[in-house]
């Protein structure tokens, strides 16, 4: 991902500062919890 393209529209408005955030966040590679999804995925194991 080109976070300098990202930048540049930040900075031609073309782009929201938490946008951009969002994208620097997904460029880092954030680890993020499946908690809910596993959780929703057992749940309909069992049950179906």
């Amino acid at each position: 991902m080109d976070e300098k393209l990202f930048e540049k529209l930040h900075r031609e408005g073309h782009l929201s500062a938490a946008s951009l955030d969002r994208v620097k966040a997904a460029a880092a590679g954030r680890l993020f919890s499946l908690h809910w999804e596993l959780k929703t995925l057992l749940y309909l194991g069992y049950c179906c």
